[in-house]
């Protein structure tokens, strides 16, 4: 885990000797105390496909093979006892197959785990009719075995040589792979192969970091499929796009005059490729070297450390050890260093350059897999879709179905409003029905309602998924005693009873028949927990400003989004949200052991719950002011007509029975926004209302202790003009 710095300069950057390998095997993933769960995006190197896909597993140190996505290698089920292994399958040229093991065995396995093993190595070598070539490569952990001689003193070792006897395996290793001072060097790692002819150019290379097994490379001569002749790009900045536009300049209604779209689809796609060749210019760009990680000094300390090991390897003088030692410890600190520095320039500079941030962060949130093989029935029989054409031939045929054939004339605006009694609201391609349920005639009215829409969708041709049509009852009954039944006509001819839900998901909220939001509040706590998990894993020097740009600009969003709409009103719900925030706050090491509330103040952030206040009353004003579309939320507030006291847009605030009515946000934001100071909510502009709100509530308990009310501890008083403005004119300052 901490190593892949180095593996990545050494054997995986642009700028190293040599290509990238095209297979990596790394035994010992994970380490032996991992403080929280390794996810498979942290391990994924971009242009590889790493196997195992359920990788990690349970109890286990972990076996990854990484296979470069253009052999189009995929994952193979040997064996179920020895769980330390990993088989890929590479498909070669004429058909032929190769079949790549990782395997790890613990250097303090039981006599079954050898056992396990032994049956292992036995059943894949009975696979060699399936498999024309076999390579297996691992940490296999019998120091005392010669392999020289293939002899050994111990029962175990005994017996494992015996077992790549009769498997007919080759052992390519003959040099140490494991070397620690005052110790015998030992051969740990192995090659194992049906054919040894195909192994040439064994080499061993210093170990990565702080570990004392060496780097093992060697080429494998097969006849793999990869196409490696250069293809022909456009060189679309040396077009000639004015003759290349004269040219199309053409009568398209009479070219097009044709049937049916796909005809239409060849002649100008013909036509527009001939333009392109004609006035395009090709040729055979030349792949870019990108830029080395690490720095200069450090590419001269990891060089001297593989010269030192070298010298010792050469040598065997303990003196030379302890100079590789040193060595290594300095390239692993420099590493760190330099780490450091880079996730610090990514994470300040995120703002103005978003792009190479959002590589790293989706580079270790992500994991990139192709399509795997795809099952299909053509002409009644069971096919199986292995190549890249094939799987897009078959996702084609799938997808087709999708077409529509649109009316005839020109386009007019939309009636669906028009042609139903209930209200409706439209918001891209989604359509919400819903009206007020007070006796059986309502249930009618809905139903004509959506025998209305079906009748509209086919006349515009744009058809409802009844699938994907839900009825949600809301109510503030505890238990809806029955629930509704409402039916679509299928386009088959057929009569769907749409499916009742007690939540669905609206423009990213998620909402309840309680108004609730508890689920939804779930939700938004658990993808904002575990984007604090990433942070911790991927940012591992994570200093005061470093935090607070990713925590804002990654996890913050996620517990604010459309907060005015589900604002929790419960305890429990406001502390569920507020310990994803303490939970990160801790991550600092230097905040650590200090409470939630001076971790707050030191790294200047308020509470979630006063985030949502604020974003309240910012709210508020947008509506009041018109920021916001006055035809939909003009009906929202009622201004005060007969104030004798406060400001002249103080809200007029009805009267309710219910909890849930009184936290909604048109009911819980007038008292607060009644008691702000005619200064704030006549503010000129949105920045200077933000500014004068933050200048009001500078010194609110409430922005470092959740657990206060805002009318327990309101500031007595309110700001006069000067002061309001020497203060906006600080805040602008600073």
């Amino acid at each position: 885990m901490n190593k892949f710095g180095e593996l990545e300069l050494r054997y995986l950057s642009n700028n190293a000797d040599g290509d990238k390998p095209h297979v990596i095997t790394i035994t010992e993933v994970l380490p032996k105390n991992c403080r929280y769960e390794v996810q498979k995006s942290e391990l994924s190197i971009p242009g590889y496909d790493m196997f195992p896909e359920n990788f990690p597993g349970d109890g286990v140190r972990g076996v990854i093979i990484y296979v470069k996505q253009e052999l189009e290698a995929t994952e193979v089920s040997i064996g179920e006892k020895f769980k330390e292994c990993v088989w890929v399958k590479i498909n070669l040229e004429d058909k032929h197959k190769l079949l790549i093991g990782g395997i790890y065995k613990s250097p303090s396995s039981s006599e079954g785990k050898h056992e396990e093993l032994n049956c292992l190595l036995r059943e894949v070598s009975k696979m060699d009719k399936m498999y024309d070539q076999i390579l297996i490569t691992g940490d296999f952990n019998f120091p005392g075995i010669d392999w020289r001689t293939l002899s050994a003193r111990d029962t175990v070792s005994k017996e494992f040589i015996e077992c790549i006897r009769d498997c007919y395996f080759d052992q390519i290793v003959d040099q140490p792979t494991r070397v620690r001072v005052n110790q015998v060097p030992s051969v740990l790692d192995l090659i194992l192969v049906t054919d040894s002819n195909r192994v040439t150019q064994v080499g061993y290379d210093d170990p990565l970091g702080s570990s004392d097994h060496c780097v093992m490379n060697f080429n494998y001569v097969c006849n793999t499929s990869i196409d490696t002749s250069q293809k022909e790009k456009f060189r679309y900045f040396k077009g000639d796009y004015d003759k290349m536009r004269s040219e199309l300049d053409i009568d398209w209604d009479t070219s097009l005059a044709v049937d049916n779209t796909e005809a239409m689809e060849h002649i100008f796609t013909d036509k527009l490729l001939s333009a392109m060749d004609s006035y395009i210019p090709k040729g055979i760009s030349k792949q870019k070297k990108g830029k080395t990680p690490l720095s200069g000094e450090v590419v001269k300390m990891i060089k001297r450390k593989h010269r030192l090991w070298t010298r010792y390897m050469e040598t065997r003088d303990d003196s030379k050890y302890r100079d590789y030692c040193k060595a290594r410890n300095r390239v692993k600190a420099i590493v760190k260093k330099e780490r450091k520095q880079r996730e610090q320039e990514l994470a300040v500079n995120c703002k103005n350059n978003c792009k190479p941030f959002w590589r790293y962060v989706n580079s270790k949130r992500k994991t990139v897999s192709g399509v795997s093989e795809l099952h299909t029935e053509l002409e009644g029989k069971k096919v199986v879709a292995e190549s890249d054409s094939a799987k897009a031939k078959v996702l084609a045929e799938f997808f087709s179905s999708v077409f529509t054939n649109e009316p005839e004339g020109d386009f007019v605006q939309l009636d669906l409003p028009g042609c139903v009694q209930s209200n409706v609201f439209l918001f891209a391609d989604d359509t919400k029905l819903y009206r007020e349920i007070q006796d059986s005639r309502d249930n009618t009215i809905i139903q004509q309602d959506l025998d209305s829409l079906y009748a509209w969708s086919e006349r515009w041709c744009l058809r409802f998924h009844p699938d994907k049509c839900k009825v949600l009852p809301i109510s503030n009954k505890r238990k809806i005693c029955e629930d509704p039944v409402y039916t679509m006509d299928t386009y088959t001819g057929g009569v769907k009873h749409l499916e009742v839900v007690r939540v669905e998901k609206d423009i990213g909220v998620n909402i309840d028949s309680h108004l609730a939001f508890d689920e939804h509040i779930q939700i938004q706590v658990n993808k904002a927990n575990k984007l604090v998990g990433i942070i911790r894993r991927t940012f591992s020097h994570l200093d005061y400003k470093t935090f607070c740009l990713l925590f804002k600009s990654l996890v913050r969003p996620h517990l604010e989004y459309a907060a005015s709409v589900w604002s929790p009103m419960s305890k429990h719900s406001i502390e569920t949200i507020e310990n994803v925030q303490r939970r990160a706050t801790k991550m600092l090491p230097f905040l650590q052991y200090k409470s939630y509330t001076e971790r707050l103040n030191i790294l200047n952030l308020p509470t979630l719950k006063y985030r949502r206040l604020r974003g309240d009353m910012i709210e508020t004003y947008k509506i009041l002011t018109a920021v916001y579309d006055h035809n939909v939320t003009g009906g929202l507030f009622e201004i005060h007509q007969t104030t004798t006291r406060g400001h002249s847009l103080k809200l007029k605030k009805e009267g309710c029975r219910l909890d849930v009515r009184k936290n909604c946000f048109t009911m819980r934001v007038v008292d607060i926004w009644n008691s702000l100071p005619e200064i704030v909510v006549h503010a000129k502009s949105l920045k200077s209302f933000e500014n004068r709100l933050d200048g009001l509530w500078r010194d609110h308990p409430m922005k470092a202790d959740y657990s206060v009310q805002y009318g327990d501890t309101q500031r007595a008083g309110a700001l006069t003009s000067t002061e309001m403005n020497i203060e906006e004119q600080q805040l602008l300052r600073s």
